[in-house]
């Protein structure tokens, strides 16, 4: 019996532990009947217009979309299990073009380290 407790609490402590330090996203979208709407963060309208335009093609009438900021400081995309791949590529598409990720027009794309041989 005293396994089973120390089990239970050690399965909770873990569950905690998880909650506390897992990423947060820093926008989430939620789509809903073929509608997106932001529930958190700061995305600008076209991306919500291009996220449903996207939704509609593909048949999503439900799912989430949220944007976690790698080590790297650049924002990658992710979907709930309702998002076929071929629509996580287009939304990926138009955000490496128009999204956070994209370059700004006034400074070059930042280069990337390459590794000694």
């Amino acid at each position: 019996m005293d396994a089973v407790i120390d089990l239970t609490v050690l399965i909770v402590a873990a569950a905690a532990l998880y909650w506390a330090v897992r990423p947060k996203p820093l926008f989430l979208l939620k789509v809903r009947a073929g509608r997106v709407r932001v529930i958190s963060g700061t995305v600008t309208q076209a991306c919500v217009d291009q996220a449903e335009s996207i939704c509609g093609m593909h048949g999503v009438a439900s799912g989430s979309i949220s944007g976690f900021r790698t080590r790297s400081g650049r924002i990658r995309l992710t979907v709930s299990r309702e998002f076929p791949p071929e629509a996580l590529q287009q939304l990926r598409n138009w955000w490496a073009e128009f999204g956070w990720n994209a370059p700004s027009g006034d400074r070059p794309p930042p280069r990337r380290a390459t590794a000694c041989r």
